[in-house]
């Protein structure tokens, strides 16, 4: 698959992301934070413009229990002083069922749906089991931002009960530039009406 987008903006440009639990804060972002040299004070500096552009192409694999997909995106944008103003990043994923199960795949949607586990949880089954695993990379240093590389590996396990709960837990390592590295934990229960 492939996209694009054009934006109108209310006259700043912004671009920045987190890693893939999302509490947490942006990690890295395009607004820069100066200290003036006189009085100490710190100030943020915005970044003007009126438009922004982005391109991306997705694809994903399906066959038996294991599924791949990926994803690369570019952002770009006219800044005020007539620069261009960018970034790109990309994502490969993944995940292998341990009880045999599948990823669904609509082709009228254009989307996956739900995991329906081969045996229910408490029904003499066990529900679907899956391991996943994610490298997450992005590159704002075009769009001027401290710090603006950023990458993140996730690994996690998803425990589908039956077709309308999962549980999910997940590790997740980041690094940003110049900063270091972040270790996360994660976990999610998921019920669909």
């Amino acid at each position: 698959g492939g996209s694009a987008g054009f934006r109108k903006l209310p006259g700043l440009v912004r671009f920045r992301a987190r890693p893939p639990l999302h509490n947490t804060d942006r990690l890295v972002d395009s607004q820069v934070t100066v200290t003036d040299p006189v009085t100490g004070e710190e100030q943020t500096i915005d970044i003007k413009g009126d438009e922004a552009w982005t391109w991306g192409f997705e694809s994903a694999l399906v066959q038996g229990p294991i599924s791949v997909q990926g994803e690369v995106i570019w952002a770009n944008a006219a800044v005020a002083d007539g620069r261009d103003f960018g970034g790109m990043g990309w994502y490969a994923q993944m995940s292998c069922f341990l009880t045999g199960e599948h990823r669904p795949y609509k082709q009228k949607s254009g989307a996956f749906s739900g995991v329906k586990p081969k045996e229910n949880y408490g029904q003499d089954g066990k529900g679907a089991w899956e391991i996943a695993a994610r490298y997450d990379w992005l590159d704002l240093t075009d769009a001027e931002a401290v710090d603006g590389e950023l990458e993140d590996v996730s690994v996690g396990i998803n425990w589908y009960l039956n077709p309308a709960v999962r549980l999910s837990a997940n590790y997740i390592y980041t690094d940003r530039e110049n900063l270091g590295e972040v270790h996360f934990g994660g976990g999610r229960a998921q019920v669909a009406f």
